[in-house]
């Protein structure tokens, strides 16, 4: 489980390998140990982007612990251009260095369905509104710091999608004092599927923390969808293996 933000388009990409199109790999520090790892180029694959961001991550911090924050995928065409596909693909990603050692204090809280549904929908009702002041309070203090263009991304997605269809919740995932998480808690996945006009695929995931079972903050947010025009290319069958790689729940 990672503190994460994500927006990403399923977009065909070709591989690594290629020459002329190899992405380049840039570090930028953001502060109090945090940095975004910006993978940029034509040859852009998004599993070997994130290996990539971990490996140069893992040599940085070096005997510290790598926790893993944000990470974007996409390009700079319209989601319903008939070009989508052909443009300079860019995958960045937050990480930060901390000890290694975490706190031994166990966290007892209800696992309260109603409650973490009632936070999930508080938030993607602002998101979706463009209330984006009131969606980044929910995030909590380490994962904000490294929100730096959430709110721009999240606008361009709301301004190109188009009429938003049904979203559903599909799962809700609840986990006590995860032993990789440096924070003790009880945190809550939530997934849900969805569709728009210009992305009839849309899937994402939540990660809530609460000491108390009352008080919740958003560790992960993850955001994919396919565009309508990378869509209408991919037979049913090929849309289920891209919503399967892309991370769709019961893809």
């Amino acid at each position: 489980m990672r503190a994460s933000l994500l927006l990403a388009a399923a977009l065909a990409a070709v591989s690594f390998g290629q020459a002329a199109a190899d992405p380049r790999l840039e570090v930028t520090p953001l502060g109090q140990d945090s940095y975004r790892a910006t993978v940029r180029g034509k040859g852009v694959v998004l599993d070997e982007a994130l290996y990539s961001v971990e490996k140069k991550a893992t040599l940085l911090c070096g005997r510290r612990k790598v926790e893993f924050g944000g990470y974007r995928y996409g390009q700079d065409t319209a989601l319903n251009s008939a070009t989508s596909t052909q443009g300079v693909l860019t995958m960045s990603q937050d990480f930060r260095c901390v000890d290694k050692l975490a706190s031994n204090a166990k966290v007892v809280a209800p696992h309260d369905d109603a409650a973490v549904l009632a936070a999930t929908d508080r938030f993607l009702g602002a998101r979706d509104m463009g209330d984006f002041k009131t969606a980044l309070a929910m995030f909590d203090a380490d994962t904000l710091r490294m929100a730096e263009g959430w709110a721009d991304d999240a606008a361009r997605f709301n301004k190109e999608a188009g009429e938003k269809g049904d979203r559903k919740i599909v799962g809700i995932t609840w986990y006590d004092n995860p032993a990789n998480i440096s924070r003790p808690g009880v945190y809550a996945s939530v997934d849900y599927v969805g569709g728009y006009a210009n992305a009839p695929e849309d899937c994402g995931n939540l990660v809530w923390r609460t000491v108390d079972g009352k008080r919740f903050e958003l560790v992960h947010e993850q955001h994919q969808f396919i565009p309508v025009a990378t869509h209408a290319k991919l037979s049913l069958a090929e849309v289920g293996a891209m919503k399967k790689k892309i991370g769709c729940a019961g893809a």
